[in-house]
């Protein structure tokens, strides 16, 4: 072979390696696929119409999880296999949940180690889903967390974490070995670190145990932490600033390590629709500029190789049942991303198809769940 012959062949190759690459650049829409739906077995929808959801590997199956906060029970529901659909009982658990008055701040590290926070008695427990609880810290110098928290997770670095939504404050728990990471190492730790906003200056003062830091917040009109503007991803910790187009990433020392500023820059381009039940959806979707004001959330799952962020735009609510003023303009834009915080490509939900919906990542794809008086839940899978 000559000289030539390798030359034209190695420009072929950088070609086609161009191509591939270029098939993932930011702005891409990417291709969605419904793999699978489950109907759930169960007398009244309602039971799961306010709720959190995951997804979870029960007994070697894969299961939905619902935490309904305002019903004050726990739900759960084979998605593969025989029992596909069927409830699995959680009585005892149910029973312990109640016994604790839970609000609705909850998490789940995995099947065997939950977390909530108790409205009444100021305390974080840590359980499983036979009802048993491992572990329970009181809430000291932090009285009004319970109450008033809208978040909690239980994989900050290391650490378990709630988020004060009243005080703004993000409350810290270093509770877990990293060196084990096994459960009987979760609670040599018993202080809280605390993260608190300062509205006035629009800074977050840090404190991770020895390792204070200051710094400022770039466009300071809110902070969605309430509304999991948080997420720990791939190692990162990242926040979501209300009216930001950036995700901060934070090591563990509190400091700002880098911000991700192009993580959203093809938000307003190919806006295609997503059909979640194979209808029509093109009427519901409008052009819009993402300049507007709007409410945006990370997802991450810790069995899923990709960041979600969900940009609902122009959110109001102008009526008491918390029904959008003009369904019509307000899609839900998810773009996706990933390890390295890239964007893949964005997904537009028009409001008809995600009333009330839940998002949840699993794998290479995510789980939807409408919850409009609806027992359907579907999967549908990313192909990049």
């Amino acid at each position: 072979m000559n000289t030539c012959s390798l030359i034209l062949i190695g420009i072929l190759i950088l070609a086609l390696s161009s191509s591939c690459t270029s098939s993932n650049s930011p702005g891409k829409t990417l291709d969605i696929i419904l793999v699978d739906s489950v109907e759930l077995e169960m007398d009244d929808a309602e039971r799961i119409k306010m709720t959190s959801a995951y997804i979870i590997d029960y007994g070697g199956s894969p299961c939905m999880l619902f935490w309904n906060w305002r019903g004050k029970e726990m739900l759960m529901f084979y998605t593969d296999g025989n029992n596909k659909g069927k409830e699995v009982q959680l009585t005892k658990l149910n029973s312990m949940l109640n016994q604790f008055h839970i609000g609705n701040s909850f998490c789940l590290q995995n099947a065997d180690t939950m977390f909530a926070l108790s409205e009444q008695q100021d305390s974080v427990i840590c359980f499983d889903l036979q009802g048993n609880v491992h572990q329970r810290w009181k809430l000291s110098g932090a009285d009004s967390l319970a109450k008033n928290s809208y978040y909690l997770n239980a994989g900050l670095f290391y650490n378990l974490g709630a988020w004060d939504n009243k005080t703004r404050t993000l409350y810290l728990h270093n509770s877990f070995d990293p060196l084990t990471g096994t459960p009987a190492a979760f609670f040599r730790f018993p202080h809280f670190a605390v993260i608190h906003l300062q509205q006035e200056e629009a800074k977050l003062s840090a404190v991770f145990g020895q390792f204070p830091a200051t710094y400022t917040a770039q466009n300071y009109q809110g902070i969605s932490l309430s509304n999991n503007g948080l997420a720990l991803f791939n190692g990162k910790l990242l926040l979501n600033f209300y009216n930001s187009d950036s995700l901060y990433e934070y090591n563990g020392s509190g400091k700002k390590h880098r911000v991700y500023a192009a993580a959203s820059q093809h938000f307003n381009t190919d806006n295609t629709t997503f059909d979640l039940a194979h209808e029509a959806d093109r009427d519901y979707i409008n052009e819009y500029s993402m300049t507007n004001n709007r409410y945006a959330s990370l997802n991450a799952s810790n069995n899923s190789p990709y960041l979600f962020r969900i940009v609902d735009l122009k959110y109001e609510r102008s009526n008491d049942d918390g029904t959008l003023n003009n369904p019509g303009e307000n899609p839900w834009d998810i773009i996706v991303l990933d390890s390295n915080i890239r964007t893949l490509g964005s997904i537009a939900i028009p409001p008809k198809k995600r009333n009330n919906a839940l998002f949840i990542p699993y794998r290479r794809g995510f789980w939807v769940a409408s919850l409009l008086n609806s027992k359907k839940i579907y999967f549908y899978e990313i192909k990049l």
